[in-house]
């Protein structure tokens, strides 16, 4: 009703407030709240020789208890130093719920771990990191042609169509039949 902009305050539980100004004229409204928590880990480098690089991501889980990872929430990628530093990582605005840190790196194992965010910072622990491997090829069909977009998967144990016992990593080939697989463990 008033001809000059007011402020409106927003709040909500596990949130920052936020103020926007409402103008006269507005039909709508649009704010993006910044979610209170966070999740902080430690990764500890596979040996005292190699410093490394590491990105780590927060994922949604699709299934809590298989770890699934759904879409991508945040991302850092950090420098791994060698043994004993500890090389510590902040993941900010992150909503209350179970979400999967996930982590690789070259030459290291990727890995994950499920962790319960609430209104505050979630310690996921410290991780040490294993050496990993990489496997790379190409795919051609019968008349020696690449195939494209083809998708090449690894799994340990199990017949198709089972859930995997370990290791389950998949990639897709480019335009010349070529994939790489990383983050396996030895």
């Amino acid at each position: 009703v008033a001809e000059a902009p007011v402020a409106l305050r927003i709040t909500a539980r596990s949130f920052e407030a936020a103020e926007v100004a409402l103008k006269p004229e507005a039909a709508a409204v649009e704010a993006t709240l910044k979610s209170k928590g966070s999740v902080g880990a430690v990764f500890v480098s596979a040996d005292e020789k190699r410093a490394g690089r590491l990105t780590v991501s927060l994922k949604e889980t699709i299934d809590p208890k298989a770890g699934t990872r759904g879409r991508l929430l945040a991302e850092k990628t950090l420098d791994l130093e060698p043994r004993p530093a500890r090389n510590a990582v902040v993941l900010d605005d992150v909503p209350p719920g179970d979400w999967v840190l996930w982590w690789e790196g070259p030459s290291l194992a990727a890995g994950m771990k499920v962790v319960k965010v609430t209104e505050t910072r979630a310690d996921a622990g410290s991780v040490v990191v294993v050496a990993g491997r990489s496997v790379e090829g190409a795919v051609r069909d019968d008349l020696g042609m690449v195939v494209a977009d083809a998708r090449v998967r690894l799994r340990l144990g199990g017949p198709p169509g089972t859930r995997p016992l370990g290791t389950d990593r998949s990639a897709r080939t480019g335009s010349d039949g070529g994939f790489v697989v990383r983050g396996l463990p030895v």
